[in-house]
């Protein structure tokens, strides 16, 4: 239970900072919370299945994620490859890789309102189709973002603790 409380404070603690952010900021800090995220599921996986590069005992990150999977991009395709992510929650963290690039190789300021980060917003499957009990769809981009985010990042924990997300409807797995 213990471990529980201090998941929810570390939600909680996430969810503050982005919504406390600009869009640039929110944009680039989400996508780097799930990078890390992905990063952590993928670190536990390679220690549990004796694929990991070891060096004295222990993982060479190093060698592992300054890499083969240095970027987001590499991080996502080999946790779908290695089955914690489904097509949807796949397509939604590229998408999120995509808005972080634009905002991050972008000089000029720019927002969620920006015709071509609505747009990608708008594809975000997680936000139109998974939400939290008696919580309406969101509406703004910005939201949406965040709220595909903090639903992946939540389902990657889960992952993490070998449980499974369901949701209701024709789709079954995210």
């Amino acid at each position: 239970m213990e471990h529980w409380t201090e998941e929810v404070a570390a939600n909680f603690a996430v969810l503050t900072e982005l919504e406390e952010q600009s869009d640039r900021g929110a944009a680039i800090l989400g996508a780097a919370y799930l990078a890390d995220r992905l990063r952590d599921i993928l670190t536990d996986a390679l220690l549990d299945s004796g694929l990991a590069f070891s060096f004295k005992g222990s993982l060479n990150e190093d060698r592992i994620f300054q890499g083969p999977l240095l970027s987001f991009g590499a991080k996502i395709d080999m946790a779908a490859a290695m089955g914690f992510l489904g097509p949807h929650s796949y397509q939604d963290c590229h998408l999120v890789r995509r808005i972080r690039n634009d905002f991050m190789h972008i000089a000029v300021p720019t927002g969620f309102d920006d015709a071509k980060v609505r747009d990608k917003c708008g594809e975000l499957w997680t936000a139109k189709n998974v939400h939290w009990r008696d919580q309406k769809a969101p509406d703004t981009p910005r939201e949406r973002y965040l709220h595909t985010v903090m639903l992946i990042w939540n389902l990657l924990h889960s992952e993490r603790e070998n449980a499974t997300w369901e949701i209701e409807g024709p789709y079954c797995m995210m």
